[in-house]
This record gives structure tokens, C-alpha cells and sequence, in this order.
């Protein structure tokens, strides 16, 4: 009798339960019925149980309640098993249809760009972009991880003669005024602001002004660049003044550097081999 009573108290929570966890639970015991009745002594667990018990904990929360074949943290140990598979497979797959490797000139261009500019990967991108090359930027970011910086690769002293060649004997006195903003201009004033923090890390923080003149020509050539050549972020890795892409011309062509700001930062572009 107590037992008749233990097995309807056992029962009982299936009448709450719906349908879908019914079938489930029903699945579960006859496929471990089905394992047992395979092999007299011990079941024997083949890939379509390991790939069937892998399922069903993806299906239903209660999977561990109708599992008496193994312990639960065997399932999970498939489980796991069966995602490095999956990812392997992707990966192998990916590695035949993803971006194609870049080429060995390409990389060198990106040291290249990195050393005599001292450019970082939204930058060098930018400027690959305007040469026709299809690069991203997180491939540029990656071969900029293992290129080492050095000190002298940012400027020359030929760089720094030539910024100076022209004050580098006597100085003049200058004097700077502030100037308000224009009337409900909101933007104007960051705008300035991202102006001058340009100037100042690519040019200002490079150069010695020694005079009024110095830094007019300065602040013209740094103008011209910053609209002709300078590509930006926030313009799509394009210029203010829509700087055309110029794709390879030919097999021989190569890609030479054009000095701006005496050398500080660089144009590139591509020239037939002589």
C-alpha cells in the first residue's frame, strides 16, 4: 500500500506538466530503454546518444531529472565538445572563403606609413583607401601590432631642419588675441577645438616657432594638407576637398612617398616604373 501511494505522489507533478515536457521526458526514458536493451551488462553510449542527449538539453530545461544513462556533467562534457567541433569547422571553412591574405607589398606599405609618419591604423587605412587598396582597418591595426616603434622614426633631423630653415638664425615677437565665436554657432567652437588639437599633435608639438612668419607658413602648408591630403574619420576616410582615389595604372607601378610638412606626414601615390 505504501508503495502504491510513494508511486501516485511521484506521478502527481505530471498531471501539471504540459504536453511538450511530457513527450520530452517519454523521449528521454525510451531512448535510455532503447541503450539498455543494446547490451546486456553495460550501455553502450554511441555518437547519435551523445548527439541526442546534446539536443535535448538545448530543448528542455528538465533534461537532467529523466537522466539516469549518465551524470549530467558528462552531457555538458558533450555539449562543450560538440561547440569546438562546430568553431573548428567554421574556422576551416573561413579560412578557405574569408578575405584574401594581404599582400607582401601591402605590409610593407603599412610599416612604411607607420615609420615615416608615425600614423595610426585609421589613418594608414585612410590612406590605403585612397590608393584603390581594399584593406580594413582591423587587418592594418594587426600588422601595426607587430611593427616596433622607435623613437627616431617619428622625425628626422632633416625634418626638423627643414620646418626650421627659414627662422633658424633669429626670432620675432608675436602676440596671440583670442577671438569670440560667432553668434549661435554651438559647433563652432568644437570644431576649433578638433582643429587646433590636430595642429598641435601633428605639427605644433613637432616644430619650434621662432617667429610670427614661421608660423604662418606653418599653419599654410599644414592648412593645405589638412584639406588636400589629410584623410578623416569623420568624412569616411575621405578628404574635405574630396580627394579622388587613384587606382593601380599598371603591373610596374609602385607607390612613392610625397613629403608634407617637410616630412612629417607623408602623401602616397602610385607612378609607372621609369
Amino acid at each position: 500500500m505504501l508503495r502504491i501511494v510513494w508511486i501516485a505522489l511521484g506521478a502527481l507533478p505530471s498531471a501539471f506538466r504540459s504536453r511538450r515536457d511530457l513527450l520530452l521526458e517519454v523521449l528521454a526514458l525510451r531512448q535510455q530503454l532503447a541503450a539498455f536493451k543494446a547490451r546486456s551488462k553495460r550501455p553502450r553510449i554511441g555518437p547519435a546518444d551523445r548527439a541526442f542527449w546534446v539536443v535535448l538539453r538545448r530543448l528542455w530545461a528538465r533534461w537532467a531529472d529523466a537522466l539516469a544513462i549518465v551524470k549530467p556533467e558528462t552531457v555538458v562534457r558533450w555539449h562543450r565538445a560538440s561547440f569546438r567541433l562546430y568553431w573548428n569547422w567554421i574556422s576551416r571553412r573561413g579560412s578557405r572563403r574569408g578575405r584574401p591574405r594581404v599582400d607582401a607589398d601591402v605590409r610593407d606599405l603599412i610599416r612604411q606609413m607607420a615609420c615615416e609618419n608615425g600614423w595610426g591604423a585609421p589613418r594608414i587605412q585612410g590612406e590605403l583607401t585612397m590608393l584603390g587598396l581594399d584593406v580594413s582597418e582591423r587587418t592594418v591595426s594587426r600588422y601595426l601590432r607587430c611593427l616596433r616603434r622607435r623613437p627616431e622614426s617619428r622625425q628626422s633631423w632633416l625634418t626638423f631642419l627643414r620646418n626650421h630653415r627659414e627662422v633658424i638664425a633669429a626670432t620675432k615677437a608675436m602676440s596671440i588675441k583670442p577671438t569670440r565665436t560667432a553668434y549661435r554657432s554651438p559647433w563652432q567652437n568644437g570644431a576649433a577645438e578638433r582643429w587646433v588639437g590636430c595642429c598641435r599633435q601633428e605639427l605644433l608639438d613637432h616644430v619650434i616657432v621662432l617667429g610670427e612668419t614661421h608660423l604662418r607658413r606653418l599653419l599654410r602648408e599644414y592648412v593645405a594638407y589638412h584639406h588636400d591630403d589629410r584623410t578623416h574619420c569623420g568624412l569616411e576616410k575621405q578628404t574635405p576637398m574630396r580627394r579622388a582615389v587613384q587606382g593601380k595604372p599598371s603591373v610596374g607601378a609602385n607607390v612613392i612617398a610625397l613629403p608634407r610638412l617637410g616630412g612629417l606626414h607623408h602623401r602616397y601615390e602610385w607612378r609607372d616604373a621609369a
